[in-house]
């Protein structure tokens, strides 16, 4: 009963959901794989700028996988055993999957020209134990820092998960659907509360999934398509931090 008066429920389901659509659509589809190459394409735009920080990120992640996983050993050995518990979990638990499930399950099939391997990246393991950690040290920050906390975690998560688009490793699929997984894990495990209240959770995960359509679609410039892969990661991200720091949750658990 808590649970589905505490919104996890739905909210987990939705993030699955959002998870197999966007493997469905962008993966198994011929237009879905265009408009994915299209906006990884794109990512070409910031490359010249990007390249060499996209490569201090990748290491970012190993900082941030270590700093959750003891952030969550220190707060579990005074006291708090189970925030300390869902803040190590969200982070092995998003990172196991996603190894799993891209490598025996989410196959990527030969459906148009890419400028990529076909072999299976659905979702990006790198990218979904990046922003499990960032999501498990936001559910472990003071109440009086949750605002700038989460504002900072957006922005982490949204470099962290384009770093591997700029520095050539994925596509824009396969980190959006890794934020949605990490998400997902951290509703489950109880690292994020969100309640029927938070209007970000289905909106956010309703763009970040809609618009790799809109650019099958309308085709429009480089320009255009490179916004458009931002945003969605954006919008991504904006909906499962919004869920870990719920306005009738405060206080980290």
């Amino acid at each position: 009963m808590r649970t589905l008066r505490s919104g996890r429920l739905p909210a987990a389901v939705l993030l699955l959901v959002a998870f197999v659509l966007l493997y469905a659509v962008l993966v198994r589809t011929r237009a879905g794989q265009r408009a994915d190459e299209d906006i990884y394409t794109s990512a070409a735009l910031g490359r010249d700028h990007l390249l060499g920080l996209a490569g201090r990120l990748h290491d970012l992640v190993r900082v941030l996988a270590a700093a959750a996983v003891a952030a969550g050993l220190i707060v579990a050995v005074r006291g708090q055993r189970a925030a300390g518990v869902r803040a190590v979990a969200v982070v092995g638990l998003s990172g196991v999957s996603a190894e799993a499930l891209k490598h025996l399950v989410l196959g990527r099939p030969d459906l148009a020209p890419t400028s990529l391997p076909v072999g299976a990246s659905y979702p990006s393991a790198r990218v979904a134990v990046g922003a499990a950690a960032v999501l498990a040290l936001l559910s472990l920050a003071p109440a009086a820092r949750r605002g700038l906390s989460a504002a900072l975690a957006v922005v982490v998560v949204v470099l962290v998960a384009y770093a591997p688009v700029v520095s050539f490793a994925h596509r824009p699929s396969d980190v959006v659907g890794a934020v949605l997984l990490a998400g997902f894990w951290a509703v489950v495990v109880g690292a994020a509360t969100p309640t029927a209240g938070n209007a970000l959770l289905p909106s956010g995960v309703l763009v970040s999934v809609l618009l790799p359509g809109v650019v099958a679609w309308a085709g429009p410039p480089a320009e255009l398509a490179y916004a458009a892969g931002l945003l969605a990661v954006l919008s991504a991200t904006v909906a499962v931090v919004a869920a870990t720091v719920s306005p009738r949750d405060p206080t980290p658990r």
